[in-house]
């Protein structure tokens, strides 16, 4: 391509430049198509019959989302097809990110960009080709000259020419095409998050460019947990910010900080149907295509249930989070079984017609019964010999009698229970994201606590049951107890017991803590220098006592009061002598042990 007196001078100028300048520089993306969702109205297809130039044109004009770039072969001759963008940039554009995605069946022979500018397109200002690579991304240099010559008031037009050649109905597509700029430093680095939906127990990573040393902090540590590597673990369900913050690095990057917000979910367990054992009215199941890692899902097509959701089959277990997959519900007898798959009453039928799966109402109906098989497939009771199977070649799950994929039933794993623990002390605080029932525990009580103002008042919840997001005290021996999940508890009675947001509760407010220290146990005022962690649980209360028993409760020893609230009258000493002018020191007063101020 000839260069004119005005390129030639600015690429002796950038050579000038670069030669006497060590400036840090980097390529930074500032525009993103998004082509990952194919419109099955067709937009974004290149319908070719003929071997002729087809374009394919969105005008996005600020709005950089679009439907996909996919280009077909309709023909074994070779093909020059062309997908065009145009899109107010306002940037000097350094590079030009392709990546490809779908490759069926197609042979790639060249490509190219080639770059216009103003609306009419008539100015033509570079063109660039690069060497393809399948399912890769590829790079495409403006030319020097070009990124100097971008005013931020035009329109640009990409237009990307590929020719292809490959048999009927076959294609590939472009996922994604990302702009960058040349950017000197420093800059703010980019920092990201593996994923922001996080499994309890399972992990996410926060990252960022290398040479950068960040410090990483959680505001709920008992939702999600963060490492000085910038690993997130997912504690409980629940949602809780990482923070991500970095220094300055000298002529390369800004000081500043990230937000993340990841959600922590608990995946339901799924595991195998290996006995008839595990075959219980009632219990949930889910169909999964143990070959290929697919779950048969919950979407309907003109009533047909026939989807198919990823999972992944690890030790004859499947963690389901994705409320896609098809939750099926058992009922009936042997050889007359029936699978409920939706809240509204609506079974798995087959008629008998097609290949389809049906959903039917009835289920009563000959449609609606299945045969579960030795090797806990399912067979349509109504048409023997029809077995629900994946089909992988065109996906889905319908009935066949074809040798297709073998999909088996997986049972819901019982909920575990939930822990508590308590140590030699006697008492500990309890909370938990679960509905709790401890009603099974001979020997354990659970309580609430009230301020009386001088003291704390256990109130009994005879029920043992404990809400979600609520705290309690536990009275019992040494050791763990285990509780059971349940879907709703009984609501608790008058409660002063709090979980710390890792905000609200200060060293500047009446704030308790349970604990063994000096005077037994009981509740301690907390003199920490900033906020209880968050999950951590508390009393607030309107004294200000250094210590707080337990009312009326003799394992507790003492507990503390001012002197100008106390009662004199049936104050003695601990060896029994009565005192009308009690000073500070203990003493028995009602019956109880009390410090006095």
């Amino acid at each position: 391509m000839k260069q004119n007196l005005l390129t030639k001078v600015l690429l002796l100028f950038a050579l000038i430049v670069g030669s006497v300048s060590s400036a840090w520089a980097e390529d930074v993306l500032v525009y993103t198509l998004d082509t990952s969702t194919i419109d099955g109205s067709g937009n974004g297809y290149a319908n070719e019959n003929t071997a002729t130039v087809n374009d394919i044109s969105w005008a996005v004009y600020g709005n950089l989302t679009e439907n996909p770039w996919r280009i077909g072969g309709k023909s074994l001759n070779a093909v020059d097809r062309t997908a065009r963008t145009t899109t107010k940039i306002g940037e000097a554009i350094s590079k030009v990110a392709l990546t490809i995605g779908n490759n069926s069946g197609i042979t790639v022979n060249s490509m190219k960009l080639v770059v216009a500018r103003d609306v009419e397109f008539n100015s033509q200002i570079d063109e660039v080709s690069a060497t393809f690579a399948a399912n890769s991304t590829i790079n495409f240099t403006p030319s020097a000259s070009v990124g100097t010559e971008w005013p931020k008031d035009a329109f640009y037009k990409f237009v990307f020419n590929v020719t292809v050649s490959g048999s009927s109905n076959k294609y590939f597509q472009f996922s994604k095409v990302e702009f960058y700029k040349t950017v000197s430093g420093p800059i703010d680095p980019t920092v990201s998050i593996s994923t922001t939906t996080i499994l309890v127990g399972g992990t996410a990573e926060i990252s960022g460019p290398d040479g950068l040393s960040m410090h990483f902090s959680s505001d709920y540590e008992s939702i999600a947990t963060v490492d000085d590597d910038g690993v997130v673990t997912g504690v409980a369900g629940g949602t809780a910010k990482i923070t991500a913050s970095w220094s300055a690095v000298e002529n390369t990057y800004n000081a500043g900080s990230k937000e993340f917000t990841v959600n922590v979910v608990e995946a339901t367990v799924y595991e195998k149907v290996t006995n008839a054992n595990q075959l219980v009215v009632g219990n949930e199941y889910i169909l999964v295509a143990t070959d290929n890692n697919m779950a048969m899902g919950g979407a309907y097509n003109n009533n047909k249930l026939r989807s198919n959701v990823a999972v992944t089959v690890n030790d004859n277990k499947v963690s389901i989070t994705d409320e896609e997959v098809a939750v099926l519900t058992l009922d009936g007898i042997q050889d007359a079984w029936t699978f409920k798959a939706s809240d509204n009453n609506e079974y798995l039928a087959y008629y008998g017609s097609s290949n389809e799966i049906y959903s039917s109402t009835d289920a009563t109906a000959d449609a609606s019964m299945w045969i579960i098989t030795n090797d806990f497939q399912l067979e349509s009771a109504n048409v023997r010999g029809r077995i629900l199977k994946y089909n992988s070649g065109s996906p889905r799950f319908a009935c066949y009698t074809s040798n297709q994929q073998k999909a088996v039933l997986f049972v819901k794993s019982a909920t575990p229970p939930v822990s508590a623990s308590i140590t030699s002390a006697g008492y500990a605080t309890f909370s938990s994201d679960k509905n709790v029932d401890f009603s099974a525990i001979d020997g354990l009580t659970v309580y609430t606590a009230t301020d009386n103002g001088s003291s704390v008042t256990l109130n009994e919840v005879t029920s043992k049951q404990v809400p979600a997001n609520k705290a309690v005290v536990l009275k019992g021996a040494e050791g763990t107890y285990e509780g059971t999940v349940i879907a709703s508890a009984e609501e608790l009675g008058a409660n002063d017991l709090h979980i710390s947001d890792g905000e609200t509760a200060t060293s500047d407010q009446n704030i308790y803590v349970l604990a063994n220290k000096s005077n037994g146990v009981g509740f301690y005022k907390w003199v920490g220098t900033s906020s209880l962690s968050a999950g951590k649980i508390y009393l607030k209360a309107a004294s200000s006592a250094p210590f707080l028993g337990f009312d009326g409760d003799d394992t507790t020893g003492i507990y503390s009061v001012e002197r100008g609230a106390l009662s004199v009258e049936g104050c003695y000493t601990l060896d029994g002598r009565r005192v009308a002018q009690p000073t500070k020191g203990l003493y028995i007063v009602n019956g109880k042990k009390v410090m006095i101020k």
